[in-house]
């Protein structure tokens, strides 16, 4: 499936820097096993395909104004907030350069659970769990 990016995220993704991304999926769209075509310019005469890959699964994310919550399973129903140094580090996975940043471009949408969506091994939370 075709999975559209802003052409600033390109070089994060190709290099590594940017391992995931965050989406409205109502339709269950995405899951462990899709094919995912990374794409710029999705839906014009100037749509590329820069990589071709896999979705390895997702995470459920709700993020507010200063705070994020993730699930640990994609079948989870209760989130855990993050840490403050693991939202720059989910921050700086998303292709943002620090933590304002993504939060200037999140708090401009409506508030909704959202899927965090892999295409590498790692989950929220790697570090110390809550309990």
């Amino acid at each position: 499936m075709l999975l559209g990016f802003k052409p600033q995220f390109e070089p994060k993704i190709l290099i590594g820097l940017k391992i995931h991304t965050i989406r409205d999926d109502d339709k269950g769209r995405w899951q462990a096993g899709k094919k995912m075509h990374m794409a710029t310019g999705t839906r014009t005469k100037n749509c590329k395909i820069f990589r071709v890959t896999i979705c390895k699964g997702y995470q459920w994310i709700k993020i507010y104004k200063k705070k994020v919550a993730v699930t640990m399973t994609e079948n989870q129903i209760w989130f855990y907030d993050l840490k403050p140094d693991q939202l720059l580090q989910l921050a700086l996975q998303d292709g943002f350069d620090s933590v304002e940043d993504f939060f200037a471009w999140w708090n401009s949408k409506p508030r909704r659970k959202r899927k965090l969506i892999h295409w590498t091994e790692f989950r929220y939370p790697d570090m110390d769990l809550p309990f």
